[in-house]
């Protein structure tokens, strides 16, 4: 887990089944793979704790690197944006007269 390489780009996380892992495609197409450490009598996680472990562990690596990491304000206002739109019953409808409004005044 520790020689995994954030600086190689954007990451998707796969998470497999306790019982059967990921599937022959996912690790086919896997550039690189985590393991968490295993201690004791356990055999495994489960996937929440899996996760948890994991996010802890890049995002504490991700913090101490030299990686741009952060949104800019145009790439947070337009995920917000794009929440908004798809979160808001007749989104359209009230942003079409916000913007009728905003630019009227």
């Amino acid at each position: 887990m520790h020689n995994f390489d954030l600086a190689n780009g954007k990451v998707a996380l796969l998470f497999g089944t306790e019982l059967k892992g990921l599937s022959e495609d996912a690790l086919a197409n896997a550039d690189e793979f985590l393991r968490i450490g295993m201690y004791g009598f356990t055999e495994s996680f489960n996937i929440s704790v899996s996760a948890g472990i994991i996010l802890h562990h890049l995002i504490e690596k991700l913090h101490k690197s030299e990686i741009t990491w952060q949104l800019t304000k145009k790439e947070a206002s337009e995920i917000k944006l794009n929440w908004l739109r798809n979160t808001v019953k007749k989104a359209d409808a009230l942003e079409k007269e916000f913007l009728k409004n905003f630019y009227s005044d």
